[in-house]
């Protein structure tokens, strides 16, 4: 509790003093099932998190956000934007690209721009010297993607330094969606959704893993998933995957 009063006053603090606008949120997630054939059970996540930002009389808006958890995890960015563009700083904070859960010290620089359907993110690694040693990471990563919108079709395409390369299909038409991926190392997958009023179903299948799911670590064969959304806050949903479950994230899920 007294960490909590005394993040908040920082908070108002620096509100005051600088920022134009705070935005505070909050996420728990309450999850059911049994992962990898091991005995049911619960497990649970609390997030916090903290948006700010300023906009300049000229039009150039810089500010941060930053999220902590209950496991005593946080990560953060600090960015500033305009038509150039958006340039983004923070530790192992942009998902799996360059970096994620590698634990150096330094952190990535991410280049975010888009000109009407057209939009590109580059994403490359600062680390240097020791923290190269220490945490096996190489200098030189990067990652690329860019992605083009015509109508309700996204084109989706990506590269990094380990000459792996990705690209994908998606259709949007508001109560049903479809998509298809593929990449070098020969892997697919192909997905299909449907929303009827508060209820949405989405079925995949995947040559490799299941990421038209999004149940991590689950690979191969077909998945399936069903959510409701209870009260506009809450969303209730049970996810399954049939395969070769080598990750402890994706039998069967169940969260509210």
């Amino acid at each position: 509790m007294k960490k909590l009063i005394l993040m908040t006053s920082a908070l108002t603090m620096i509100g005051g003093a600088a920022v134009a606008e705070i935005t505070l949120g909050a996420g728990a997630t309450l999850s059911y099932g049994n992962w990898d054939g091991a005995t049911a059970g619960f497990s649970s996540s609390v997030e916090l998190t903290a948006d700010l930002a300023e906009t300049t009389a000229s039009g150039v808006t810089y500010g941060a956000s930053m999220t902590f958890d209950i496991g005593g995890n946080s990560e953060g960015t600090i960015f500033v934007s305009g038509d150039f563009g958006k340039l983004s700083y923070g530790v192992d904070a942009f998902g799996a690209t360059v970096t994620e859960d590698l634990g150096d010290d330094s952190g990535d620089l991410q280049y975010e721009y888009a000109m009407g359907d057209f939009s590109a993110t580059f994403t490359a690694e600062t680390a240097t010297g020791a923290e190269i040693d220490d945490a096996d990471v190489d200098a030189n990563s990067w990652d690329l993607a860019i992605s083009y919108v015509t109508g309700a079709i996204t084109i989706g395409a990506s590269t990094d330094s380990d000459d792996y390369s990705d690209m994908s299909v998606d259709y949007d038409g508001g109560s049903f969606t479809a998509g298809a991926s593929f990449d070098s190392a020969s892997a697919w997958d192909i997905y299909v959704g449907s929303s009827f009023g508060d209820i949405n179903a989405k079925v995949t299948y995947d040559s490799a893993s299941v990421a038209g799911l999004e149940l991590d670590g689950a690979s191969g064969d077909m998945g399936w998933a069903l959510s409701y959304d209870t009260t506009g806050a809450t969303t209730a949903s049970v996810n399954y995957a049939a395969g070769d479950l080598s990750d402890p994230h994706g039998t069967h899920r169940c969260c509210l």
